[in-house]
């Protein structure tokens, strides 16, 4: 320890990599390390070293003796890492009420999610136990919440929080009868429009499921005359309509719907009628139609192809492409252009519209050639196809770390000083993160990587470039036998969680691809309660192949089963099985098509 004091002086950029070392020193010493981690618990220190010093707080308070572990309660921490130690503190001393006292502040924060399990069988009162019941349902432990609002008897005057959460609980279980019961009581006990709204609007849903779709329509249409300003009632609505093989009535009460309503709707209804085969309707829409949206754009380009009208779908296409604005979107038109082999030896370009063009005349390779053929050319990023990287220029901390053999703690809790101006730079310090096993922040650098080739879409991005920006060290995430789903596996993970294996969301979702905790029971009992990284693999590996048993092999398909479940999907899917481009534009959730648009991104 004296030794490190004596070094912090001239550590220069390492100082706070000794404060760590000293905090672990001290912390096997059986001593409160908090002085040594205060300087790096900043919020102006870099994050991953941040990140460091709030591992090993939390590991202070949950290992030193109780007395010095308390202290922690009084000390100035960032607001959710003193959440995380009144929560440790609280459980350390079986202080139910302590625990309590937390959820109440924030029933809805992860914290108080991490505590409500452990007090489910605790004797508590009304008020405690409806306080318990909703961090459990947000934490996602549905059961556990079915469990504490089953002691709660029902009563007519209840609050319409509490009742719509016995309702919410049941829909989550997939207790399709009992949520409609329930969301009919809690529509009952409100009279504002946004809450009654609310509970048609998962009633309609519910009603769906059990394949009633009369009433969901009724549902709906009340949803309409009520809010009909929310775009759920509409969308709702109008897709059921497109399901229900009656496109003409849903491009006809289009219009009825207020401007913005109109705005959103109008490209995801013609995604759903040229999806469901429904052509004389989609083309009825585009008549009346005047939007310029790329995603209707793109739902006009299908349409043309599935008339036969090559030219014209070329052209929509060619400009949905070429259009930065569309964003993820554009990766929709990878489903639908041709991928040929390329033939003779295109221009070298990275013009977005030269490369659009040639993506859509001559196929994607062609494209990814033209384009690596000018990456080549350019002497910024020529070095990023010439064999084996040359090593950068380092700064001094982290040549003298790699010399003196610790290179795991430069990728670990150095990364920021890793070089990354140059193309050549970011994908030798992206391989060296990946190698050492720092995805996360590999992963963060191979956007930036991304980034410097400029707004081409990801489908485009030749093959000698992607295996720079995601090295084959990414693979040792794959559990074994990840085939086929592997690439599905890396590009859920990507978005899920950014490749950071401790991430925790606010609904309680874990790990690497976000397993929730009702999740983790029904695919595997036997391993829900396991924190391991092996588990969470096989766990997200076991999820598609269930997913896979009922839908197919399709990625898009399976990976909107991963974020919404496999009765949507089968919902969504009605008749028409088979998978479609514009799938991604027509289903009814928006988180779930924002997430298909970003999962096929990384595939």
């Amino acid at each position: 320890m004296s030794v490190l004091r004596q070094a912090l002086p001239q550590a220069g950029a390492l100082a706070e990599v000794l404060r760590l070392e000293a905090a672990q020193l001290e912390l096997t010493r059986g001593r409160d390390p908090y002085p040594h981690l205060a300087p790096v618990l900043s919020p102006r220190a870099p994050a991953a070293l941040r990140r460091r010093a709030e591992e090993l707080s939390l590991q202070a308070v949950a290992t030193l003796p109780l007395p010095k572990a308390k202290a922690w309660r009084t000390r100035a921490l960032p607001a959710p890492l003193k959440s995380h130690v009144r929560g440790l503190l609280a459980q350390r001393q079986h202080d139910v009420a302590g625990m309590l006292q937390l959820i109440s502040e924030k029933p809805d924060d992860a914290v108080a999610g991490e505590l409500a399990p452990a007090l489910v069988d605790q004797n508590l009162s009304r008020v405690q136990q409806e306080l318990m019941a909703r961090a459990l349902f947000q934490a996602g432990h549905w059961q556990e919440a079915r469990k504490v609002l089953a002691k709660i008897p029902y009563q007519p005057s209840e609050s319409f929080p509490l009742t719509f959460l016995r309702a919410r609980t049941a829909y989550r279980l997939e207790a399709w009868e009992e949520a409609i019961t329930w969301f009919a009581q809690a529509e009952q006990v409100t009279t504002n429009p946004e809450e009654k709204a609310s509970c048609w609007l998962f009633a309609a849903r519910a009603w769906e499921q059990l394949g009633r779709e009369d009433c969901a329509e009724e549902l709906y249409r009340q949803i309409v005359v009520l809010r009909p300003e929310a775009v759920e009632g509409w969308t709702g609505l109008l897709l059921l309509l497109a399901r229900k093989d009656q496109g003409l009535p849903a491009v006809e009460a289009l219009p009825q719907a207020p401007p913005r309503v109109r705005q959103e709707l109008t490209p995801r209804l013609c995604a759903a009628l040229v999806w469901h085969g429904k052509l004389a309707s989609a083309q009825q829409l585009v008549a009346q139609s005047a939007s310029s949206q790329p995603a209707f754009q793109l739902c006009r380009g299908v349409l043309a192809l599935h008339l036969g009208k090559q030219e014209e779908a070329k052209k929509l296409l060619a400009q949905v492409l070429a259009n930065p604005q569309a964003g993820r979107l554009r990766e929709l038109v990878g489903l639908v252009i041709p991928w040929v082999a390329p033939g003779g030896s295109p221009p070298p370009t990275r013009n977005l519209e030269e490369v659009a063009d040639l993506a859509v005349e001559g196929g994607v390779p062609t494209a990814r050639r033209a384009l690596l053929a000018a990456l080549r050319q350019d002497p910024d990023s020529a070095p990023l196809f010439s064999g084996n990287l040359p090593p950068p220029a380092l700064p001094p901390a982290v040549t003298g770390m790699l010399e003196a053999g610790f290179g795991q703690e430069v990728a670990t809790l150095l990364p920021h000083l890793l070089p990354q101006n140059t193309p050549s730079e970011l994908a030798w310090s992206v391989a060296f993160l990946a190698e050492a096993g720092n995805f996360r922040e590999a992963a963060r650098l191979s956007e930036k990587l991304r980034s410097q080739v400029g707004p081409i879409p990801a489908f485009l991005l030749p093959d000698e470039l992607l295996v720079r920006m995601f090295p084959k060290a990414f693979t040792r995430l794959l559990p074994e036998a990840a085939s086929p789903f592997s690439g599905l596996l890396l590009a859920l993970a990507r978005q899920e969680s950014r490749f950071d294996h401790r991430a925790l969301s606010p609904v309680g979702a874990r790990g690497l691809w976000q397993l929730m905790p009702a999740t983790l029971a029904r695919l595997a009992p036997e391993l829900a309660g396991s924190s391991g990284e092996e588990a969470h693999r096989l766990l997200a590996l076991r999820h598609l192949q269930a997913s896979a048993k009922r839908l197919g092999s399709d990625p898009l398909l399976l990976a909107s089963a991963y974020n919404a479940g496999d009765a949507w999907v089968e919902l969504w899917l009605g008749q028409d099985a088979a998978p479609h481009p514009l799938f991604a534009l027509a289903v009814p959730y928006a988180e779930t098509r924002s997430y298909l648009l970003a999962v096929t991104e990384g595939l």
